[in-house]
């Protein structure tokens, strides 16, 4: 690893590629980003609904998961489970 590197040694969103048999490109399709999500293309659809999962809408049936949108929200899911659950959730429940 190159010393200059800063990038934490694992790379989440390349591992789900890994995992889900996808390879690295610009844009992918709502299947292969929930594929990658390791969740059914109908829960990311719903994701994409309300407006957790971006794409690019490219006409009207033509939406693209954009790679920098997927990794961005690899990255902050593992965040959230890196830090556990909420306990001021239970507070209010």
């Amino acid at each position: 690893m190159n010393a200059q590197n800063t990038e934490p040694p694992l790379d989440h969103f390349q591992a789900a590629l890994d995992q889900a048999g996808l390879t690295l490109k610009d844009r992918y399709s709502i299947p292969e980003a929930a594929k990658a999500l390791g969740v059914s293309p109908q829960t990311a659809r719903a994701w994409v609904h309300d407006g957790k999962l971006a794409v690019m809408e490219m006409g009207p049936r033509a939406r693209w998961v954009l790679a920098q949108d997927l990794k961005a929200f690899i990255n902050a899911a593992y965040r959230a489970a890196e830090r556990g659950p909420n306990p001021a959730a239970k507070l209010s429940a």
